[in-house]
């Protein structure tokens, strides 16, 4: 009688499982599972930046919500951490989605719709920011939200950012500088 020291000769149909795979076999498919389910956990995040919102609603103001939006979106783009540690939505998904789904930024839902857009691109990180102008004083806001918990990074935010109105644009690098942290997040 072998005793738990002696080697025991296994024949072909104990090396395999109930589903009539040798053991090795099901352990490779078992660690092929792990890893993918690895690669996809470190995914970059995905990521949208929304046109600001002139809270103001004065319409000499209103251009600079999707200039603002596009500059950011240039620069994030052209960063060395782009697409290693994030991946932006082209301006042209956003503003056709915008289309499809009729919303209009000046509209007090905005704040609402954008949720569903992001939903819809399918982002995992929304970059939303406003402004408003007071004696051609350009005080601007950029917050990078959750997508699924709509939560903003507290510590990577652009707050009380103020600019004379013409020159509002040159304030993007500074954002950039204050939001990549929430952005490249993993």
């Amino acid at each position: 009688m072998p005793t738990h020291l002696d080697a025991v000769a296994l024949t072909p149909t104990d090396a395999m499982n109930r589903f009539g795979l040798p053991h090795a076999a099901l352990l490779s498919i078992a660690l092929l599972g792990a890893a993918g389910t690895a690669v996809a956990q470190t995914a970059p995040p995905t990521v949208v930046v929304f046109p600001l919102k002139n809270v103001r609603n004065n319409a000499q103001h209103d251009t600079l919500s999707w200039m603002f939006a596009d500059s950011l979106y240039s620069q994030l783009a052209a960063n060395p951490e782009a697409g290693a540690a994030y991946t932006l939505i082209s301006m042209d998904d956003l503003r056709d989605q915008i289309i499809a789904q009729n919303v209009d930024i000046k509209s007090p839902s905005y704040d609402s719709d954008l949720w569903k857009i992001a939903g819809a691109l399918g982002a995992n990180r929304a970059v939303v920011g406003s402004y408003m102008v007071d004696n051609e004083m350009a005080y601007i806001e950029v917050k990078v939200y959750d997508v699924k918990t709509l939560l903003f990074d507290q510590q990577n935010k652009a707050e009380n950012l103020k600019r004379p109105f013409p020159e509002a644009i040159t304030a993007v690098p500074s954002v950039v500088k204050r939001i990549i942290g929430a952005v490249a997040k993993p």
